[in-house]
C-alpha cells in the first residue's frame, strides 16, 4: 500500500506526463506555430469559459426555440381535435365544412 505521500508524488508525476503528451499532441496536429499555454490560472481559464458558455448559451437558446414551436403545434392539434370532437358531440357541422376554412 503506498501511503498518502507516496500517493501524492504519483499522481504529480502523471499529471506531468498527460500534460507533456497532451502539449505534443497539440503542436503536433497544429498547422500554425505559436507557443503552447497551459490553462492553469483564473486569467488564462475565464477566456475559453466566455467563449464556450456564449456557445452552449445560444445552443440552449435555439432549442428552447424549437421546443416552443413544437409545443404550439402540439397544442394546436389538441385544441382542433378537442373541436372536432366536441361539435361532434353537438351534431354541428365540422368548422372547416363551413367558410371559415382558414381555421383548418
Amino acid at each position: 500500500m503506498l501511503n498518502e505521500r507516496q500517493r501524492r508524488l504519483l499522481y504529480n508525476v502523471e499529471m506531468e506526463q498527460m500534460a507533456q503528451t497532451a502539449k505534443a499532441l497539440m503542436e503536433s496536429v497544429s498547422h500554425v506555430q505559436s507557443n503552447f499555454t497551459s490553462a492553469t490560472h483564473l486569467e488564462h481559464v475565464r477566456p475559453m469559459f466566455k467563449v464556450s458558455f456564449a456557445v452552449l448559451l445560444t445552443m440552449n437558446a435555439v432549442v428552447s426555440a424549437f421546443v416552443g414551436v413544437l409545443q404550439s403545434i402540439d397544442q394546436y392539434f389538441i385544441v382542433h381535435a378537442k373541436v372536432d370532437r366536441r361539435a361532434g358531440q353537438l351534431g354541428l357541422p365540422h368548422p372547416c365544412d363551413s367558410s371559415l376554412t382558414f381555421f383548418c
